[in-house]
């Protein structure tokens, strides 16, 4: 049995589950598979070792309050989906998701992408959104993305130009790693909706998740053609907003309580 097999927990030849650092060797020239699963465990990625992986479906890629990422130029080739997840609070883990797509090519290849923290969306300090957004606007094919979304000016900016370039988009989760007062970020979700309602014909929907209980303004959508759905919702609470560009904006004025 070579070192590939020993390495991991094989539940059937198109499934291949790592629950250790991941990072060795490897003799084969490729490892052709339907899914890649690196587990919590797995404190050190190699983007080398990535890279000899063909993965038809997905890549999972799990981390908690460490993560050694070890740089490469050799590529991985993007599968349909990737989702990068992160469960501790205390991480910079919005940089760690950066720096492990840079390890990928063939971005068209991908049609998914979710990046999230299971464990809070604000981020443990000041998060390098402008480097993600720029890493994921390559990822021209997407239908589906959720991803964290700062709301200073220059975050909207960052924001609207990377879905410009994301032309096939069908369903969007924007998640607010905002610590401050609800007036920012409603101005980034008034922004932002206003945008996407103008810009983004495929979009069908828009899933924003704020920390702030939000006083939105009436967003303009009489000139939209086509059918979108925004919903705001306040992390851990109910949604407070949900417009409809063929029925009208509703506001939920009901008090949020925990689900």
């Amino acid at each position: 049995m070579n070192k590939f097999s020993t390495d991991f927990c094989l539940f059937n030849l198109n499934k291949l589950i790592c629950n250790k650092n991941f990072d060795f060797p490897i003799f084969q020239e490729y490892i052709h598979a339907k899914e890649l699963m690196l587990k919590q465990k797995c404190q050190v990625l190699s983007l080398s070792l990535l890279s000899k992986f063909s993965i038809a479906e997905t890549i999972f890629i799990q981390f908690g309050q460490y993560l050694k990422i070890i740089k490469s130029d050799p590529k991985c080739f993007c599968p349909k989906n990737i989702i990068l997840e992160c469960n501790h609070k205390k991480v910079q883990w919005i940089g760690l998701m950066a720096e492990i797509l840079d390890g990928f090519c063939d971005h068209e290849n991908t049609q998914q992408l979710f990046l999230s923290n299971t464990c809070c969306i604000q981020s443990f300090s000041p998060p390098p959104l402008e480097k993600l957004y720029a890493t994921v606007k390559q990822f021209k094919n997407l239908r589906q993305l959720t991803i964290p979304f700062g709301c200073t000016q220059e975050d909207i900016d960052n924001i609207t130009s990377m879905l410009k370039d994301l032309r096939h988009l069908k369903h969007l989760t924007l998640n607010s790693t905002d610590k401050n007062t609800n007036q920012r970020e409603c101005l980034a979700v008034q922004k932002i909706s206003e945008f996407a309602i103008r810009r983004m014909i495929e979009l069908r929907t828009i899933h924003f998740v704020v920390t702030n209980k939000l006083s939105l303004n009436e967003v303009p959508f009489s000139e939209r053609a086509l059918p979108l759905t925004i919903q705001i919702v306040v992390y851990g609470l109910q949604t407070q907003y949900k417009i409809d560009t063929r029925t009208g904006q509703e506001r939920f004025k009901h008090k949020c309580s925990k689900r």
